[in-house]
């Protein structure tokens, strides 16, 4: 856990809270230094130093109960979550996310997404603890990129082989 925020990460951040709405996101495994610097444009993101595991309640070693919400006032115990109704993002699932997930699940969670090229499989930490999986497609994608895809698929009910890429673009500045 760093205790600074790379600029380029922290503008992933404010393009994922605009693409879906603070309040619909979740950032877990942030350092207490970040969330104490939080910027205005992020106060409605949930932010919390717990891991996901430990904000689902998945860690054995973790038995509290307390809500781990730093930002937002919300009558839900993500401890108590349907697991089922949380899909993993995972580059190695055999399906892809389709338009009828969102009758599906309730939550994407994206982990280990964002990473090395060629990818390191950060991803398969969260897989050994069961969620159900859809894949974007081969390519790996920003974190901000694959929660717009995302939000195409199951809330625009855009189907994923319909949606134009352009990997490994030259930008000239």
């Amino acid at each position: 856990m760093e205790e600074e925020i790379h600029e380029w990460c922290m503008l992933e951040y404010l393009h994922m809270a605009k693409l879906v709405g603070a309040t619909n996101l979740y950032l877990t495994g942030m350092s207490p230094v970040f969330i104490s610097k939080l910027p205005e444009s992020l106060k409605g993101v949930c932010c919390t130093t717990r891991s996901v595991e430990e904000f689902l309640g998945l860690n054995p070693a973790s038995n509290t109960r307390e809500l781990p919400l730093k930002h937002i006032d919300i009558n839900m115990d993500f401890q108590t979550l349907d697991l089922s109704k949380i899909a993993l993002l995972d580059p190695s699932a055999p399906e892809p996310l389709m338009t009828d997930d969102s009758s599906k699940f309730e939550y994407l969670l994206f982990g280990g997404i964002l990473g090395d090229d060629p990818p390191k499989d950060r991803t398969g930490m969260l897989r050994v603890l069961g969620f159900k999986t859809r894949h974007l497609g081969p390519v790996q994608m920003t974190t901000d990129t694959a929660v717009h895809v995302s939000k195409r698929v199951v809330i625009n009910k855009t189907p994923l082989d319909q949606i134009p890429y352009v990997d490994r673009p030259d930008i000239k500045l």
